[in-house]
């Protein structure tokens, strides 16, 4: 088993055990603070990032989210019904710009959690 490999593992068992006390139906703010309890709690060493909102005629435009960093990991949280594409794509851009190897998409919103992992397709373009 590669780092990498062990460290989605240990990544995985902080979110299950998250899902296992919460379930779904919480905010995702509580699964972001949860998540960052088990993180410290199972040692699992993280960084994050804040979303940056934006104002609109003195109105705060766009949703709290967070997202988390583990070594050469993107990791972003969810609490919906289900995914969508959208959400996907969302994903995957956030993933490139992170340049992180590999990105981990947790979702808590639904009975059994998912997990959607995804490699980061960098592309080195050659000068000539």
């Amino acid at each position: 088993m590669t780092d990498l490999e062990k460290l989605v593992e240990r990544i995985t068992a902080c979110a299950t055990t998250v899902h296992e006390n919460m379930g779904p139906g919480f905010p995702e703010k509580h699964y972001q603070e949860a998540m960052i309890k088990e993180m410290t709690r199972a040692k699992v060493v993280y960084t994050t990032k804040e979303a940056k909102t934006r104002m609109i005629d003195g109105a705060q435009i766009g949703a709290s989210r967070m997202e988390f960093f583990v070594e050469n990991i993107m990791i972003e949280l969810k609490a919906l019904p289900r995914l969508e594409v959208p959400h996907m794509v969302h994903f995957s851009n956030g993933l490139k710009k992170s340049e992180k190897d590999m990105g981990m998409l947790i979702n808590f919103g639904t009975q059994k959690m998912q997990i959607r992992t995804r490699l980061n397709e960098k592309i080195e373009i050659e000068e000539s």
